[in-house]
């Protein structure tokens, strides 16, 4: 769907900013100076960190992106109104990244119940006028890939431990 590839080097970063953030959790001051340091090494460019209770905050020229993870989380307000949550599982971790190319949006769930309730998260997909790209189905879970105008989903369910993943991205043209 797209030309290039969207955003890998913000989901890198991204995932930096999660294993340091892990690391740091005790420290505050010393955790986002340690995390300023490796993300501007990997990235090549000045970043500010901001780790707050659950939360992780990167902003650089190129960008920002933030991870929260708690037990009190919500469906991010930047993702798309047509892209569908999924119903009766629990939110444990949100990532948003911004950049002049696009964006990316990722929830992360647990206690996903049942192979019906990722067949009617597909079907509301459909309803919402999203295209089914691809769906793989496994023993031990579900990878659907959706496109709709500018955008482009995936949502990965594991029925053996009950996690999955929802990720939107949009190029900008």
């Amino acid at each position: 769907m797209f030309d290039k590839q969207v955003h890998s080097g913000w989901i890198v970063l991204l995932m930096l900013v999660f294993a340091f953030s892990a690391l740091a959790a005790g420290c505050s001051q010393i955790g986002e100076k340690a995390t300023e340091k490796a993300l501007e090494s990997a990235s090549g460019g000045e970043v500010k960190v901001d780790l707050n209770d659950g939360e992780v905050q990167v902003d650089s020229k190129d960008g920002s992106s933030s991870f929260k993870t708690g037990g009190d989380l919500t469906w991010p307000k930047s993702m798309p109104a047509d892209v569908p949550q999924l119903s009766g599982a629990k939110i444990s971790n949100v990532s948003e990244a911004k950049t002049t190319e696009g964006q990316t949006i990722m929830v992360w769930y647990e206690e996903i119940g049942n192979v019906d309730q990722i067949n009617k998260y597909k079907a509301d997909l459909e309803s919402n006028g999203w295209t089914i790209a691809a769906t793989t189905n496994t023993p031990e879970g579900t990878y659907i890939m959706a496109e709709k105008t500018g955008w482009a989903l995936s949502a990965t369910f594991s029925t053996e431990d009950g996690n999955g993943v929802i990720a939107a991205a949009q190029q900008k043209e």
